[in-house]
């Protein structure tokens, strides 16, 4: 499958509002929709933000080989599964996945000719203060959240593309510009330079 879109960020980053963007520009886009057992919120949207499962349920779905990946993340499981991909894949020609960096390892590995993209703050600081704004009020798990931005990042170089979003406006064209640089990458043309080869 070379249809993939792997994008990774720290809680904060800003990545949900720049596939939001991209979606909204490019409608044959989809969005692979990730199992949780995060509780649901007022304004999600079972099988649009979420499909909201149990532990048990999720346990046994891992248990069945379900999922392509899955973590836990303060407290809760996430997971893609392979029929969301497969799903998504049949609707859209483009499959957008938003991924812890484990995650989109295991993706990575799976699909090595995935597009991997990691959105990235121009600053811890600047991540902490996003996070405090979100959430309207003191974060207890503020200090948990940025350690775990550092492990993130670590990670950096196994991605495509890095786009720093310091500006939204700004990393959005940075991150539609390499959205559509996909579409000319040369093994994508292969058929196209087959019929050219086989004209007399």
């Amino acid at each position: 499958m070379n249809n993939l879109i792997i994008v990774s960020g720290p809680s904060g980053s800003g990545k949900s509002s720049l596939i939001r963007m991209l979606r909204r520009d490019f409608p044959e886009i989809g969005f692979s929709v990730s199992h949780t057992t995060r509780p649901q919120g007022p304004k999600d949207t079972e099988g649009v933000d979420y499909h909201f499962i149990d532990r048990p349920t999720f346990l046994t779905m891992v248990e069945q080989g379900a999922f392509i990946e899955w973590a836990e993340v303060y407290g809760h499981l996430y997971g893609t599964s392979f029929t969301e991909i497969e799903r998504c894949s049949q609707r859209y020609a483009w499959v957008m996945l938003d991924v812890d960096v484990v995650g989109a390892q295991n993706l990575m590995n799976h699909y090595p000719k995935a597009l991997s993209v990691m959105i990235v703050p121009p600053s811890l600081e600047d991540l902490a203060d996003r996070i405090r704004k979100r959430t309207g009020r003191a974060d207890d798990n503020l200090d948990l959240r940025l350690a775990r931005a550092r492990n993130e990042l670590r990670e950096f170089d196994r991605y495509t593309y890095l786009v720093v979003n310091e500006n939204l406006g700004h990393a959005y064209e940075q991150f539609k510009i390499i959205f559509l640089a996909q579409h000319q990458l040369s093994w994508r043309f292969s058929e196209v330079i087959r019929m050219l080869l086989s004209e007399e």
